[in-house]
C-alpha cells in the first residue's frame, strides 16, 4: 500500500492548499491517480 502512505504523507494544509490555488488555473492541474487526466481530456 506505497499509495496509501504518499496520500497521508500530503495533507499539509499549505500543500493544500497550493495543489486547491493550482488547480482553479489552466496550466497546472494535482489529479489523485493515472486515470483522472485521461477523464479531463476527453471533456475538452
Amino acid at each position: 500500500m506505497e499509495y496509501e502512505s504518499q496520500k497521508n504523507y500530503m495533507t499539509s494544509k499549505p500543500l493544500k492548499d497550493f495543489i486547491y490555488e493550482s488547480n482553479n488555473g489552466k496550466d497546472i492541474f494535482f489529479v489523485e491517480n493515472e486515470i483522472e487526466p485521461l477523464n479531463m481530456l476527453n471533456k475538452v
